[in-house]
């Protein structure tokens, strides 16, 4: 038995393409952030070159993400339920684009959070008017899976999406759309082909009533075409394609899954990845229409509403009160002071200088680090933290002392590794796990 190239498990020479590899927490986190670190490798090359002190810049938030005292391991972090789980994550997140790390916690919340909308929405019989029987029908509504896919385009990066943005736009507009559709999930993705230009395509998550490909397909063309005219280019109609069918379980991960493959960043050209790093707001990747976006903002509202209680809980706790004193948000006059909100980082390269903005941003992390780091001892007590150096910055079984040293480093080490193996020592917590 050996692997592939693309990790499928090959028996006796036949591929099994049913076999899905399951990782580690361990080397997940990894993962991620070894390529983050990669990509700003390149980046940082490519902008040099360029002397492009805004790609230099996000080359940076990018190291900064992909350090290894950012990147934690834990273990016995502890749900509501009360079990017992291993996990990983980042202190700090640079929130780009090109961050592995950071897109893919970007893709988790968005899992979550179309998975919650979905289970809150009811599919219902109305009518709507069917361009096949050409008259009103009154049917079921279900859950589709569409992707619609743009003909190939000798563009950058930026260009191609954002001509895929604006097909989209003019295909949600339609009246057909609007008759037959009540709500998407949509998000948008691309591949590298070989020839450096770009596989550009939407999956949908849908709310509709049974449509035939080819009339969406018609639909479908005819918003890339008008997109094509408006910036003069050559249209193809051969590479329109749409792909119709119902949702099964794993529509939600298809839809949620990511931008582009984390390998596609060190194939695009360095002019290409240039324009991308001085993008300052990419055409929306993931979005909520229609029904799900009502249903999303009701969710939110919900949760809201319930921190309020909460908070109002606490506080009656903590004084004896039976009610919270909110006299200062009923009538106007709150004496609360707004945090002041920061500076985009964009903004704040060219005012104070690409060297001035490496030490802010060094003080900036650690900072974000630091407090997260309080967060997370907090809200998981019992759980153990250490980062990809192997330092552990919060273990409920040791006492820690004020000055780090390399010698307490070591004696924390020890220490841990003796906890482990002391199964009497642990005999409390694995009743509670």
């Amino acid at each position: 038995m050996r692997r592939s190239h693309n990790n499928m498990i090959i028996a006796n020479g036949c591929e099994n393409r049913n076999t899905k590899i399951t990782y580690t927490p361990t080397e997940r986190s990894y993962y991620r952030r070894e390529k983050s670190e990669s990509v700003s490798d390149i980046l940082k090359a490519a902008a040099h070159a360029a002397t492009d002190e805004i790609a230099l810049a996000l080359a940076a938030r990018l190291f900064q993400c992909s350090l290894k005292s950012n990147h934690y391991l834990a273990e016995d972090l502890m749900d509501e339920n009360g079990d017992c789980f291993n996990g990983f994550g980042n202190l700090w997140g640079c929130a780009s684009k090109l961050c592995h790390s950071c897109m893919t916690k970007a893709a988790s919340r968005n899992r979550k959070l179309a998975r919650e909308v979905l289970d809150n929405t009811k599919l219902i019989r109305r009518e709507y008017f069917c361009y096949v029987k050409r008259k009103s029908v009154v049917e079921q509504e279900k859950l589709r899976f569409v992707t619609l896919t743009m003909p190939k385009v000798n563009l950058s990066c930026v260009q191609t999406l954002g001509l895929l943005s604006r097909a989209w736009e003019l295909f949600r507009k339609l009246d057909f759309t609007k008759n037959y559709f009540d709500g998407f999930v949509k998000s948008t993705e691309f591949t590298v082909r070989a020839d450096r230009t770009y596989h550009a395509h939407l999956h949908l998550l849908a709310v509709s009533f049974f449509i035939p490909e080819k009339l969406i397909k018609n639909f479908w063309l005819n918003c890339v075409r008008t997109a094509f005219k408006e910036k003069g280019l050559k249209f193809k109609a051969s590479g329109v394609v749409v792909n119709l069918k119902m949702a099964d379980e794993n529509s939600v991960n298809e839809v949620c899954k990511y931008l582009t493959k984390s390998e596609s960043w060190s194939e695009i050209p360095k002019a290409h990845l240039l324009e991308i790093a001085n993008v300052r707001r990419f055409p929306r990747m993931f979005e909520l229409t229609g029904r799900f976006k009502k249903v999303a903002r009701r969710i939110r509202e919900q949760k809201e509403f319930e921190k309020v209680l909460q908070a109002e809980r606490e506080n009656a706790a903590n004084t004896g009160a039976d009610y919270l004193d909110n006299k200062d948000v009923t009538d106007g006059n709150s004496t609360k002071v707004s945090a002041v909100r920061r500076k985009n980082w964009r903004d704040l390269v060219p005012e104070i200088g690409y060297e001035n903005y490496l030490v802010d941003l060094e003080s900036l992390v650690t900072e974000a680090m630091r407090v997260r780091q309080e967060i997370l001892a907090k809200k998981y007590p019992l759980a153990t933290f250490k980062d990809h150096t192997g330092f552990v910055w919060h273990d409920p079984n040791l006492e820690f002392v004020d000055e780090i040293t390399p010698d307490a480093v070591r004696d924390w080490e020890t220490s841990v590794e003796f906890l482990r193996s002391n199964v009497n020592h642990y005999r409390t917590r694995a009743a509670v796990c």
